[in-house]
Parts: C-alpha cells; sequence; structure tokens
C-alpha cells in the first residue's frame, strides 16, 4: 500500500524563483539592467548574493565568482550598472539563511539566467559585400542589417542552445508554477522496483518495499545512504537517487530534494522534472 503523506508546511524556504532580467534604462556610455524575482511568503532568507557574468553562470563556474553585491534584507529585485554595453550579462542570485548557510544550487531559468543581456548589440551588417557590384539588397541579407533583440526569458522554443546546457534546459524546460496541490504528492514507485529480482535490482527493490513504502524515512535514508557507497551500475544508482529526492521532499528539505532529482533524470527524465515541479511548487505556496 502507497501512503500519501501530507508535505511539512512549517518548513521554511531559503530559496528564489522566477529570476528575470531586462534593460531598464540606456545612456551611451552605461546601462541599468534591472534583475527581479520572488521569494515564498515563508522564508528565512537574511541576504541575497548577486552574482554577474559574460558567460552562463552553472555550479562549477560559481566557485570562481565573487557576488557583486550581498543585499541584507528582504529584496525582490536589483538595479546593475553596467558601463561596458558590447559584452553579454548573465545572472545568478542565491540566498543566505538565518543559519548563515547558502542556498547555492544553481538551477537554470528559476535562480539563474539562461538569456544574456545585451545593452548594445552590434550590427551584422558587412560593408565589404554590401559595395561588391552587382549587390542586391534582398528580404534575406537586410535581415543582416537589423541588431539582434536581447531575450530574457525562454518564449521561443526555437531559440538559440549553443550557451546552454543541454541537461540542464530539459529539466528547467519543465519547471512550472502554476500548479496548486492541498498535500503531498504520494510515493512513486518506479516499475523496476515493484517486485525484487537478483543483485543491485533486489537490494534496491527491497530498500524501496520494506522502508520507503512504509513512510520510514530516516531508515529508508540511511539504507539508501549505504546503498550509495558501494559501486553500482548507473540505472540503479540514479534510481536510488530518484528515491532519495521523495525522502527529503517529505522531510520538507527541499534543497536536497532538488539535487537528488537532478541526479536521477538521466535514467527517469519525466518522473524526475515532475518531483523537481511538486517541490518548487511546494516553495510557493508557503
Amino acid at each position: 500500500m502507497i501512503h500519501s503523506v501530507i508535505f511539512a508546511q512549517s518548513s521554511v524556504s531559503s530559496s528564489i524563483s522566477s529570476l528575470k532580467t531586462k534593460i531598464k534604462s540606456k545612456t551611451p556610455t552605461q546601462a541599468t539592467i534591472e534583475l527581479t524575482w520572488e521569494i515564498p511568503s515563508k522564508n528565512n532568507i537574511v541576504a541575497f548574493n548577486i552574482y554577474r557574468s559574460n558567460e552562463q553562470i552553472t555550479k562549477e563556474s560559481i566557485k570562481d565568482l565573487e557576488p557583486i553585491i550581498v543585499l541584507t534584507g528582504r529584496y525582490t529585485r536589483y538595479n546593475d550598472v553596467v558601463t561596458d554595453l558590447e559584452k553579454s550579462y548573465y545572472y545568478c542570485v542565491t540566498t543566505k539563511n538565518v543559519k548563515g548557510e547558502e542556498f547555492d544550487i544553481i538551477i537554470p531559468m528559476v535562480n539563474s539566467t539562461v538569456i544574456a543581456v545585451t545593452p548594445l548589440v552590434k550590427e551584422k551588417r558587412n560593408d565589404t559585400i554590401a559595395k561588391k557590384e552587382g549587390h542586391v539588397e534582398t528580404a534575406e541579407n537586410e535581415r543582416e542589417l537589423v541588431p539582434l533583440p536581447y531575450l530574457n526569458e525562454l518564449e521561443d522554443a526555437n531559440m538559440e542552445k549553443k550557451n546552454i546546457n543541454p541537461a540542464d534546459l530539459k529539466t528547467a524546460q519543465k519547471f512550472s508554477y502554476t500548479k496548486k496541490a492541498d498535500s503531498a504528492k504520494p510515493i512513486q514507485i518506479l516499475p523496476e522496483d515493484v517486485k525484487p529480482e537478483t543483485g543491485d535490482q533486489y537490494l534496491l527493490s527491497t530498500i524501496v518495499n520494506n522502508y520507503l513504502k512504509k513512510s520510514e524515512w530516516d531508515k529508508a535514508l540511511e539504507q539508501l545512504n549505504d546503498f550509495l557507497k558501494i559501486n553500482r551500475t548507473e540505472d540503479t544508482y540514479c534510481r536510488a537517487y530518484f528515491y532519495l529526492g521523495q525522502i527529503y521532499y517529505y522531510k520538507g528539505d527541499s534543497k536536497n530534494a532538488i539535487f537528488a532529482f537532478m541526479k536521477s533524470q538521466k535514467v527517469c527524465p519525466i518522473e524526475s522534472h515532475e518531483w523537481i515541479d511538486e517541490v518548487l511548487n511546494s516553495l510557493k505556496m508557503q
């Protein structure tokens, strides 16, 4: 029997969501880029770290960055002034809670931007070609004269993706903030783990059926962590993280839940994306 457990609404969040950027104003010498984001009504955030880079910010690259500013207090926007108008700018916002802990998970289009803001885009016109004898402007090559627009949200399904990690993009595109729920998502057991088989499969199935399905979160967490200490096949390794994510979700640990589901999405992407969506929705409701 699969039990449904009410999510701990008393837990507080340390995450932001819906980070967006746009050009607020521009002069010949500088531009103001406005950042806006959302925070849960119930949170323990005491500071916001604003990061800026000329390349997309990832969990690896952020280690080499210093915040351009630390905002202490309750904020949902920041205006950044830049002077090099031809450069492209990416942003990321992390938070610190009352304990001084940083919520440093990087989630594209949630707390980090995937489309650069470029205040001044160079024209694409090739004057040498334009001056060639017999050159005639057409509807096709006239487009080269028009500066490319800057985009701040993923609105075009055919947008340029070369600067976006494909795996992160697939995950981010599944995020949604519109679904409402009154209770927690029921425990989900993958078909491979319904009945114990052999080897790694047998052990993982035993943990899932003996502890996870009975809502024994601490015991299941302990057993799965022990399970992951031994070399496993990639398939069972990722499925173990899928169940870890559910345990952290029921325990109200959104940060570790998202991390676990990001690990499991290689083997069960649809299910993992749905759970990431659920975790984010639970934060929105707080």
